[in-house]
């Protein structure tokens, strides 16, 4: 459901990407939206971003469709804000990949500005906890070998903002 005016929503999508599979489409109502950026570790973990400037004020379905069946895991979330600059809504993309027990990235931002984070992980053992930011949705599949797990989570602006999660094991 989508409220308030000036709106911009953003899909975050985090998956286990075995056979590279990628997003090949995403739609809110029926309406595409708009391609902002990936990152892969390899084919371990993907992360991708995908933004609808000022979608209609009603509750609709949300839609991720891949390339192909996705061979381990895949989740998404979707957040709308509210006062968005309809001209310059979002800065770059940025990202970071790794391995460790922490995912984490520090990106340029500027005070008063609202930075979302989103993240994916494989063989991880509980929900990724963010640090120093505001949880948006998280999630974690099966146990096994298929394990993985996203989250997005928004933080304060900053001229230098670091996004993190403990994990529970060090993985991608």
């Amino acid at each position: 459901t989508t409220t308030g005016s000036d709106r911009l929503m953003i899909v975050g999508v985090s998956l286990r990407n075995d056979d590279n599979e990628f997003v090949t489409s995403v739609t809110y109502g029926g309406t595409g939206l708009t391609f902002v950026g990936q990152v892969s570790n390899g084919d371990d973990a993907r992360v991708e971003l995908w933004s609808y400037l000022n979608p209609p004020v009603t509750t609709a379905n949300v839609v991720v469709t891949f390339n192909e069946d996705v061979r381990r895991n895949a989740g998404f979330g979707v957040i709308t804000f509210n006062g968005v600059d309809q001209a310059s809504p979002f800065g770059p993309f940025q990202a970071n990949t790794g391995r460790s027990t922490t995912a984490n990235a520090s990106i340029v931002s500027a005070a008063g500005e609202t930075v979302l984070g989103v993240m994916a992980a494989r063989q991880v053992d509980a929900n990724p906890a963010v640090v120093g930011g505001i949880e948006q949705w998280t999630y974690k599949t099966q146990g096994g070998n298929n394990r993985s797990a996203g989250a997005g989570a928004t933080f304060s602006g900053a001229p230098t903002v670091s996004m993190s999660w403990n994990l529970t094991d060090n993985r991608e």
